[in-house]
């Protein structure tokens, strides 16, 4: 994962999900100015960790989607239903159970 900065256009496979902070400001943005804001902001939410897993939680597109999440040991097919109380992804797989997904690629699925 990543921050583009400073770009002027995306290649044509790109344009339509990618953005970065200078397209998105309308000016260039200074790295360092980036750099001091973003760890700020970090260490004003180690500050009250109590919020993020929520915050995370309303603001996850993935919720009630049909997923595939890419782990070392197989993929999992199901629907993401919730966040956990620490933030691991619960997807209900194909036969009806909830698995905790700490880590993994999660792919969106079409619906079938």
């Amino acid at each position: 994962a990543g921050v583009n900065v400073d770009w002027e256009q995306f290649l044509p496979e790109l344009a339509a999900t990618a953005t970065a902070c200078n397209l998105v400001a309308g000016h260039p943005v200074d790295r360092r100015e980036l750099l001091d804001a973003y760890l700020h902001e970090l260490d004003r939410r180690y500050a009250d960790l109590d919020i993020v897993v929520p915050e995370y939680r309303s603001r996850l597109v993935t919720l009630g989607r049909r997923v595939r999440v890419e782990r070392q040991d197989g993929d999992l097919v199901g629907q993401a239903v919730a966040v956990g109380d620490t933030g691991d992804l619960r997807v209900e797989d194909e036969h009806g159970e909830i698995v905790d997904v700490r880590v993994g690629d999660v792919v969106h699925l079409r619906d079938a």
